[in-house]
């Protein structure tokens, strides 16, 4: 499981409250995955987070397009990059089902992504939006 905390934060609360979310939803993804859970149900979150993904990166390249944030491009290119993983990943589980490798391959792939994303490159998100309000 992976806990929200302030290295987490980056300082822009409607971000911030996104990530939170993400987060709650990988435990639960991790929850599901490590019982035998009805693979149905774990689908049904595979497709909800994937749908939140797209929307926090739609959300979060608009508020850097709004602050003119200068590495625009390569965040989004990095965002690009990591739905495509996301649907790789589904795709397979989709293929294979539950199997006692669906936690290491999602902790593997998916919330390591995410928790080094938001830990390195959306904290220089933060630092860039506080230094232009001061």
């Amino acid at each position: 499981m992976v806990e929200f905390t302030k290295d987490l934060k980056i300082g822009i609360e409607h971000i911030d409250k996104q990530h939170k979310t993400l987060i709650d939803y990988t435990n639960n993804l991790i929850s599901l995955g490590s019982k035998a859970s009805n693979q149905e149900e774990i689908e049904k979150s595979l497709v909800f987070m994937g749908t939140y993904v797209i929307k926090h990166f739609a959300d979060e390249e608009a508020f850097q397009v709004k602050i003119g944030y200068p590495q625009y491009e390569r965040h989004r290119k990095l965002h690009m990059e990591f739905i495509e993983v996301y649907k790789t990943f589904v795709d397979n589980y989709k293929k294979n089902g539950h199997s006692p490798k669906f936690i290491t391959i999602f902790k593997n792939t998916v919330v390591a992504w995410v928790a080094k994303h938001v830990m390195m490159e959306d904290q220089n998100i933060g630092k860039y939006y506080r230094s232009k309000a001061n």
